[in-house]
């Protein structure tokens, strides 16, 4: 094992942006998961509980599930190094595939059964689904930052990205053909089931990725001893601004990508193909710029690349709010390149934040570093869909107000606050984005053709 270890770091530092050859088990893992999760908590998640008799309310709540069971993490960190990473992971992501199969014959009652009931079954599959991935979940960064060179992980997270992004584009594509206009239960039925095969596809890349064993000399430390560690982590100046950066833009846009699937089927009458066809325009948005974005953070540091993400996030909001007071912009080409755009903003953001966190955890305690970060903006992200779900029906029901005008117009306030936040974030080797955007303008003649070229692999 060490001796594979070695060979692969001499590749590595030999090549220069060669990626050592287990990142393959990694990808595979990261494709088929992504199947996985889109049709489980993606678009087709909500057109299935709008299926079923879901209110908006109910929606937000299982929206919510994803972020707010991430707070499991923390609990599970001490369990992760004392288990092994690879041995929680695979036990977590186990359990929420087989929970799937429970999932698949709720469409195939609907009239038969009442729909509060099936909502109710359909959320505590869901619940479980959430708490095997957040309980497990946070073992994920740590054995990455164990098997991954650090100067290379921004152009793993690159080519992750485009990995994942795939799965999703080829998901969300095949599930727009196959459900059509307006979808059956057997085709929801069918999906679930497909979800469920692709994580079990997944498990098998997983087993086969290196690392991830129990930390040797692992304290054994309770619970006092816990928030005694988080405290001392917060103090950590570094760590406690990009967290806290992270939570505002993640209550800012979390609730989002849920409920456009709710504005664009409910307000515009948007057939379930479309919506789902319009989601994988950002999924395409992301797969394109996902490696480029990865090998400029490397470059020129996280910051820029951040900044960059929450401008395209602003103005893709002032996009929205125009489309509520002109309908002759909601069609599926228009709709489609705000997704696509916002696919791009997504990982302009998504992948240096990553970059920006693994330099920004206190040396040695990366493992409850990676969790706090993680449950607490997930406390924001959860929150986000809760708060707008509720509202969203108390302002249909009780006032003349445009809900979602207010949601994206509350959103637009947070971004310019996180914008402004950014600035005081400091970064090692990191330049200004206009300086960024100088250079880039001045290399683009000689690199426009190579400059979208993915990282290579290594090869067997």
């Amino acid at each position: 094992m060490d001796n594979t270890k070695e060979s692969e770091k001499d590749e590595v530092e030999q090549s220069g942006r060669r990626l050592p050859r287990h990142v393959k088990s990694l990808l595979g893992f990261q494709f088929f998961n992504s199947i996985n999760f889109t049709i489980a908590i993606g678009t087709p998640m909500v057109l299935m509980a709008k299926f079923l008799g879901a209110s908006e309310a109910i929606i937000g709540l299982l929206i919510s599930l994803t972020p707010f069971f991430n707070i499991l993490q923390l609990p599970a960190a001490t369990l992760a190094e004392h288990w092994g990473y690879k041995r929680l992971m695979l036990a977590g992501w186990r359990t929420r595939t087989y929970l799937l199969f429970l999932l698949a014959p709720l469409p195939f009652l609907v009239g038969r059964v009442p729909s509060p009931v099936l909502v109710a079954v359909m959320f505590l599959v869901m619940l479980g689904y959430n708490i095997s991935r957040g309980f497990s979940s946070g073992s994920w960064y740590p054995w990455l930052k164990e098997i991954l060179p650090e100067k290379l992980r921004g152009t793993y997270f690159g080519v992750e990205s485009r990995i994942i992004n795939a799965g999703v584009l080829v998901t969300l594509l095949t599930t727009s053909m196959f459900l059509g206009k307006s979808a059956a239960g057997y085709q929801f039925g069918l999906l679930t089931v497909v979800a469920a095969i692709a994580g079990i596809m997944s498990l098998g890349f997983l087993k086969n990725a290196p690392g991830g064993e129990p930390v040797r000399n692992a304290r054994d430390i309770g619970l006092f001893a816990v928030l005694a560690e988080v405290l001392g982590i917060w103090k950590h100046k570094p760590f406690f601004k990009i967290t806290v950066l992270a939570s505002i833009h993640s209550f800012a846009l979390s609730a989002i990508p849920g409920f456009l699937v709710v504005y664009l089927s409910d307000r515009f009458l948007m057939a379930d193909n479309s919506i789902i066809f319009v989601s994988a325009a950002s999924t395409a948005g992301s797969l394109i710029m996902a490696p480029t974005l990865g090998r400029l953070s490397d470059r020129f540091g996280s910051r820029p690349i951040i900044r960059l993400g929450i401008i395209s996030n602003l103005i893709l909001l002032f996009f929205w709010v125009i489309v509520g007071s002109r309908k002759d912009l909601v069609n599926v080409p228009t709709i489609a390149c705000a997704y696509f755009l916002f696919g791009v903003a997504g990982s302009s953001y998504g992948i240096p934040m990553l970059r920006f966190v693994f330099g920004s955890c206190p040396k040695g305690r990366e493992t409850v570093g990676f969790s706090i970060f993680q449950v607490t903006v997930s406390l924001f992200s959860g929150a986000a869909p809760i708060v707008w779900g509720f509202l969203i029906e108390f302002m249909h029901a009780h006032t003349s107000l445009d809900p979602f005008m207010i949601m994206f117009g509350t959103s637009l306030v947070l971004l310019v606050a996180a914008n402004i936040f950014l600035s005081s974030l400091k970064e090692q080797d990191s330049i200004r984005t206009v300086t960024m955007i100088g250079k880039l303008l001045i290399e683009l003649p000689a690199k426009l053709v190579t400059v979208f070229r993915p990282e290579g692999v290594g090869e067997n």
